[in-house]
């Protein structure tokens, strides 16, 4: 019976402890105001084409942005 409560006050701890880590993060700044020949740019669309290749320890890609620039 002993064992069974030392297991059990185990468990507590090991869930009371887990959720130390379950806290809300930190608001992330954008970093300001964009200057006006970055905020012209408006991206409506990626195309992104990857390949891993783990023998090689390689990734290959290609990205393909669709933009109008106002």
């Amino acid at each position: 019976m002993r064992l069974r409560v030392s297991v059990r006050a185990v468990a507590l701890l090991l869930l009371v402890g887990g959720m130390g880590g379950c806290t809300d993060a930190p608001a992330q700044d954008s970093g300001g105001a964009l200057p006006p020949e970055q905020a012209a740019y408006d991206v409506f669309h990626y195309d992104l084409e990857v390949a891993a290749d783990p023998a090689r320890k390689r990734i290959e890609g290609q990205v393909t942005v669709h933009a109008v620039v106002e």
